[in-house]
């Protein structure tokens, strides 16, 4: 028979490995939605940015997420999603945040968060993640959009198909 001291060692031990195991898998995720308890800054409602970016770099960054919701509102005939965009340039927010150094979305019931990366910084990609946010607000199904719907819709309004 094992003792009580050894069953909650053990439960206690297997506790700690799945959440280190979950840490671990989703630990970009995690620090996106946990955005607002960073080190990150914000200089719109819900843009964030690393610390130290130069003003100018920011009023860029703005006029080229306010372009992009334009190319949303024009697709879509208006807003309905408000995600958490997070713009990273460094390697070490990039790997904190992100896998992939363009952009990408992480999707959740409660709000959806947007990376992102160095190669993304242009209004192609951040309205092509807007896009994924949008079509995923509005449909209130968050988890069964087919992905060929989901790209294909995201590379329209991103402008990849322009002559088309």
């Amino acid at each position: 028979m094992i003792s009580k001291k050894i069953k909650l060692f053990l439960i206690s031990s297997i506790v700690i490995l799945v959440i280190f195991l979950v840490f671990t898998k989703y630990s970009k995720p995690i620090h996106a939605v946990l955005i607002e308890y960073s080190n990150m800054k914000e200089v719109a409602p819900d843009l964030y940015v690393e610390p130290g970016l130069q003003s100018s770099e920011q009023e860029e960054l703005l006029r080229t997420v306010e372009s992009a919701e334009s190319k949303i509102a024009e697709v879509f005939g208006g807003r309905s999603s408000s995600p958490k965009i997070i713009a990273v340039q460094s390697q070490k927010a990039l790997q904190k945040y992100a896998e992939n150094s363009t952009g990408q979305t992480y999707y959740y019931p409660w709000k959806n968060y947007i990376v992102i990366g160095p190669k993304g910084l242009n209004e192609s990609v951040i309205s092509h993640e807007l896009t994924h946010a949008e079509l995923r607000e509005r449909l209130h199904n968050k988890h069964k959009v087919p992905a060929w719907f989901d790209e294909g819709l995201a590379a329209m309004v991103d402008g990849r198909f322009i002559n088309n």
